[in-house]
């Protein structure tokens, strides 16, 4: 058997009714999704927590190799530093023996007794055996050929020649006495 109600509440009562029920139907949906946005906003909060910490831990782990890298950048200035250094001491070693040279030149013709250089040229050597021997090629007047002859001894006796050589000597024009000379060395 069936039974069947009939509603003899006023319309108003059950329209109030009705809105009664789903407000509170609509209240425990957005109660509900409130809850459940919460729950997602407080597990970001906590990632974002958590990812806060292990960056911060990882911060304290690298610093170390900054620290490694600063050194690494200094050690390379100063390795950079010494290769200017050692380039600089290899050019003025490379250098000595000219001033060396024209030392030994002027020291030798002061020995020799009248020998005046005009001309003092450098220049590199021709042969292909031995790319780093140069030439020396010095003119100048001597008083005599006994002078001339003195200073070339004594370039040759000074050991820093290969080898010497009195390529021409000559009467100055302007002179009969003085002696025109030319002479070539190979160190």
């Amino acid at each position: 058997m069936k039974t069947e109600f009939i509603n003899l509440l006023p319309v108003s009562f059950r329209r109030r009714q009705m809105a009664q029920s789903r407000t509170r139907q609509w209240i425990c949906l957005w109660s509900i999704g409130m809850l459940l946005m919460s729950g997602y906003a407080w597990t970001q909060v906590q990632t974002y927590n958590s990812s806060r910490h292990e960056l911060a831990m990882r911060r304290e782990q690298f610093r170390p190799i900054e620290k490694m890298e600063r050194d690494a950048d200094d050690l390379q200035n100063q390795i950079d530093d010494l290769k200017k250094r050692e380039l600089l001491a290899l050019k003025i070693a490379n250098d000595r023996p000219l001033v060396q040279l024209v030392g030994l030149v002027s020291q030798t013709a002061k020995k020799s007794g009248g020998i005046v250089v005009h001309k003092f040229e450098i220049s590199t050597a021709q042969s292909d055996s031995d790319p780093q021997r140069r030439t020396l090629t010095m003119e100048g007047l001597g008083m005599d050929g006994a002078s001339v002859t003195r200073f070339l001894k004594g370039l040759r006796d000074s050991k820093m020649f290969v080898r010497v050589d009195l390529n021409s000597t000559e009467n100055s024009a302007k002179n009969e006495r003085l002696r025109k000379y030319l002479i070539e060395g190979v160190f």
